[in-house]
């Protein structure tokens, strides 16, 4: 899937490919060798460095900061003195609309996911953007663990999961959701619920990495083609608990 997507009418048309080419564009299919996992380096964690001169960068209050935009487009920069690189637009291409967590601020900058940015995160002009509903929940997956964790508050719980095979590894690295789709847009696919996240599914950027339910052919212990599965009941809590803008750790 390419992103971001001029204009209305290939936004549009993006809608209508998702929905008739789900399994093309998301790539969670199913691996042919059992949900083991090996240490892999992701391509999209970006370590944060002390810039001399600059305006400090601090991490957002409490962790959760949510901005939406109040604009059809703003520009995407890897660094706020830097030119732009892409755009991000105020529709993610399945036509939610775009909700981005707020992983630190630099004055009136703001760093953010975007999937065509180097490393998978940019930074954007605050004044592109107005609150949007600061997530309530974290959430952390443990490859090796092959466990789910869910985190807010005072609250805490956990599921098993099956991930990537070491064929078809999940990528490691720090996301967020970005849209909460209902699983019958892609015919059952994908179980019940989708939840796309701000990373692509393989090093070709031809699919998107993304949480959703158990596809009913799956096969017990058998791995994904690198998204995560999660079994029916602890989706159905899960989609309540999660939407856009929620941070999704996923570690080794």
């Amino acid at each position: 899937m390419r992103s971001p997507l001029q204009g209305r009418s290939r936004r549009l048309a993006a809608v209508a490919a998702v929905a008739g080419a789900g399994a093309s564009l998301l790539g969670c299919g199913q691996s042919s060798t059992p949900a083991r996992t090996e240490p892999q380096r992701t391509a999209t964690a970006e370590p944060q460095r002390a810039v001399a001169g600059r305006a400090a960068v601090r991490s957002s209050a409490a962790g959760t900061e949510t901005v939406q935009l109040n604009r059809r487009t703003a520009a995407v920069r890897p660094s706020p003195d830097a030119r732009p690189v892409t755009r991000l637009h105020a529709r993610t291409p399945y036509g939610s609309r775009t909700r981005l967590w707020v992983r630190a601020r630099r004055g009136p900058w703001l760093k953010v996911a975007a999937l065509d940015a180097p490393g998978g995160v940019g930074w954007i002009h605050s004044r592109h953007t107005r609150p949007a509903p600061n997530a309530k929940r974290r959430v952390v997956i443990d490859r090796s663990e092959q466990r789910l964790i869910v985190r807010g508050g005072r609250s805490r719980w956990s599921t098993r999961v099956v991930v990537g095979a070491p064929s078809t590894p999940t990528p490691l690295g720090t996301f967020q959701v970005t849209d909460r789709l209902p699983g019958e847009r892609f015919g059952g696919t994908y179980g019940a619920w989708v939840l796309p996240l701000s990373a692509y599914g393989t090093p070709a950027r031809t699919s998107r990495l993304a949480i959703h339910g158990v596809p009913p052919a799956a096969r017990s212990g058998v791995g994904s083609a690198g998204c995560v599965r999660v079994p029916h009941a602890a989706l159905r809590r899960l989609i309540r608990e999660v939407g856009p803008g929620t941070p999704v750790e996923i570690r080794a």
